[in-house]
């Protein structure tokens, strides 16, 4: 029997629950909950759903929308990303506990471009895993709607590079020594706070750039299989997807492009006026009025966008 619209099936759903909270629970017992973390929780459940999804929504399509047809590529393919990312889990967790190591990030973002993730390693088994099964299924594909599943997968590496060098510049920020008012004595060190800032504010631009790229690009690598109807369906369910989101994810960048500035902000008004405050005893003590005033603003501001921004990782969490 033909199913006239696609939907997951009920295991499908326990599964995705399942999965879910595995993520969830794993989440809370390694991570520290920052709001970059929790921003990067989100974007992972949401490729942990929309890829397998993808994958699956083709594969019913070219099976005649038979609703079985796409039921078992959604588990398979989300089992294998599952695994990819429960290794960058443990990965982020045995890496969390150096200071040291942090500091290497730092520099290797300043001077060092960001080498390719091996992400494309786990795709190309992934893609080869779901030709596999194509090929010894009845209703396989020919070999005309390979080249899509080969797209989809790569558009994913390119996916969660992005998202991993804006992280990398984040957690740059995030790191004790910023706007540590001990450590500003000199030109040379506002200087070096003040480029990891400005790196941070170009991924940020670059990433929202990626994301407001994300469908035009997608369309242009499926012109490569255009006339497969498969393609064109696939490629429709990520429009809907990205559509869903966008709103929140703009307002979230947004949101980190003010912070950045405000601690910018913050920095060139120290740096402007050290002969007006001092730090000792761990307390910072300004000892002219106007610019106390100027400085518990531009710290109010920076507060606000912290808070702002774990506000909007949340929401963003909860719309997967």
């Amino acid at each position: 029997m033909t199913d006239k619209s696609f939907s997951l099936s009920t295991f499908n759903k326990i599964y995705i629950g399942a999965v879910f909270a595995s993520m969830m629970a794993l989440f809370v017992g390694v991570s520290d909950k920052t709001p970059n973390q929790m921003a990067e929780l989100s974007f992972r459940l949401f490729a942990l759903f929309v890829i397998p999804y993808l994958f699956a929504f083709a594969i019913w399509f070219l099976s005649g929308k038979k609703q079985s047809g796409g039921s078992w590529v959604f588990n398979i393919v989300m089992t294998l990303v599952l695994l990819g990312q429960l290794m960058h889990f443990v990965s982020q967790a045995l890496h969390t506990d150096a200071i040291e190591s942090q500091e290497a990030y730092k520099k290797d973002l300043v001077k060092v471009e960001p080498s390719k993730e091996p992400e494309a390693v786990f795709e190309e088994k992934s893609v080869a895993s779901l030709q596999a099964k194509e090929n010894s299924s009845p209703k396989a594909s020919t070999e005309a709607n390979k080249p899509m599943y080969k797209t989809l997968g790569e558009f994913e590496n390119r996916s969660q590079t992005a998202v991993k060098t804006w992280n990398t510049s984040f957690d740059a920020i995030q790191a004790p020594r910023i706007l540590d008012f001990a450590r500003l004595s000199n030109d040379d060190e506002y200087d070096y706070q003040r480029n990891l800032l400005k790196a941070y504010l170009a991924e940020s631009e670059n990433y929202s750039l990626f994301f407001d790229n994300a469908v035009p690009n997608l369309e242009q690598s499926l012109s490569s299989v255009e006339g497969d109807p498969a393609a064109k369906a696939a490629l429709n369910e990520a429009i809907a997807q990205h559509r869903s989101k966008k709103p929140v994810f703009e307002t979230l960048i947004n949101a980190h492009v003010e912070y950045g500035n405000s601690m910018i902000e913050v920095l060139d008004l120290l740096q402007q006026n050290k002969a007006d405050w001092i730090y000792e005893d761990e307390e910072l003590i300004i000892e002219n009025d106007d610019l106390l005033d100027r400085y518990d603003s531009l710290l109010e501001l920076v507060e606000d966008n912290e808070q702002a921004i774990e506000i909007l990782a949340e929401q963003l969490a909860e719309a997967v």
